[in-house]
């Protein structure tokens, strides 16, 4: 028998009318079918909302034409070793600085920053920069996340981060919740949802040790 882990941290963000929307996205919202609380059979409603919205994977074709899709990954690839690592609150941008020498090859890495403390859009979220990507693209780490809803500075409108990481099909996870967690090495489970040929998918995370 498989004894339970000794720490376990579900990592995810809820997805409710409240949820943070980065601008230009589709906010979530519900539009009631049939309900049973008015006499029908059952209860059934139509959401809608961005692909990107709450805790979510970004695959390589979100930016690279042609790039991979969800359809071209299986869940083997979302099981893994991952290490979170706590950014000081006074940094801004996370740099090469920040990238520790002991990563390895393969590891999911997760950000954990003051952004997990965030109730409201802002513009002034901690981000990456092109040096702290390419850092990770050197250490071939398998997937990238951070507790916001972009690795990009807001303001920059190229995204380089994007570019560098989906240019070498290195997965994102964004808006990550890791208020709670401390930092270290834990064992990752991702479940994106199951849609088939799109370019990002909310996901559910959890982390154990």
């Amino acid at each position: 028998m498989t004894s339970a882990p000794s720490l376990f941290f579900n990592i995810t963000r809820l997805i409710s009318e409240n949820s943070i929307v980065y601008p230009g996205d589709t906010p979530f919202s519900r539009e009631h079918i049939s309900s049973c609380s008015k006499g029908d059979t059952c209860s059934v409603c139509k959401i809608s909302m961005s692909n990107h919205l709450g805790t979510h994977m970004d695959f390589p074709s979100h930016f690279i034409p042609d790039g991979k899709t969800s359809s071209d990954f299986s869940l083997s690839d979302f099981i893994g070793p991952a290490v979170v690592i706590e950014i000081p609150d006074d940094v801004s941008i996370i740099t090469a600085r920040h990238i520790p020498e002991d990563l390895l090859e393969g590891d999911f890495v997760f950000f954990k920053t003051r952004n997990s403390y965030l109730t409201q859009f802002t513009e002034n979220f901690v981000a990456l920069d092109p040096t702290a990507a390419t850092a990770l693209c050197n250490k071939k780490i398998k997937i990238v996340g951070i507790d916001y809803l972009s690795v990009d500075p807001f303001h920059d409108p190229s995204f380089s981060v994007h570019q560098i990481l989906l240019n070498r099909e290195i997965l994102i996870i964004e808006n990550l919740f890791l208020k709670e967690v401390p930092p270290g090495r834990y064992h990752a489970r991702i479940y994106p949802l199951q849609i088939s040929h799109i370019d990002g998918v909310p996901v559910t995370v959890s982390l154990e040790k």
